[in-house]
């Protein structure tokens, strides 16, 4: 995609941003480093980034403790990578707010648990993770 944005930069196309679809698995999302340089390898191109559609998904259910503890740490991470890097990253937005809605289930049998809330509304323990990433950032001091 870096290829294809100096490509179309280069023969005066105008581009001015590029969003990153989020689709991760739990304990195989990019560390926050990672994510942090993918990122900034765009925004050296002249574009902002933005996270799309992101959400990170149990392949086996149910979930652990521990795949909970990790989901919760892969979603803070890609907060932190759009964080680290404002006012480049200009947003993140999650697939959907419950998993009643969404399209794993549907592509991957067994799958699933990806969202912010559960099938039955209630409050999915990242959702707590993911905000709380949230917290050292302030739309008003930065």
């Amino acid at each position: 995609m870096q290829k294809l944005v100096t490509s179309l930069k280069a023969r005066g196309i105008k581009i001015d941003g590029v969003g990153l679809q989020g689709h991760f698995i739990v304990g195989q999302t990019p560390s926050l480093s990672s994510q942090i340089a993918n990122l900034q390898s765009f925004t050296t191109l002249g574009v902002e980034v933005a996270y799309t559609e992101v959400d990170v998904r149990f392949t086996s259910l149910p979930p652990t403790a521990a795949g909970l503890a990790q989901q919760g740490t892969d979603y803070a991470n890609t907060v932190g990578a759009c964080l680290a890097i404002v006012p480049s990253c200009v947003g993140i937005t999650v697939w959907d707010y419950t998993d009643e809605y969404s399209w794993i289930p549907g592509t991957f049998s067994g799958e699933g648990d990806a969202c912010l809330w559960y099938s039955n509304y209630t409050v999915h323990p990242v959702s707590l993770r993911f905000l709380s990433a949230f917290a050292p950032f302030s739309a008003f001091g930065r």
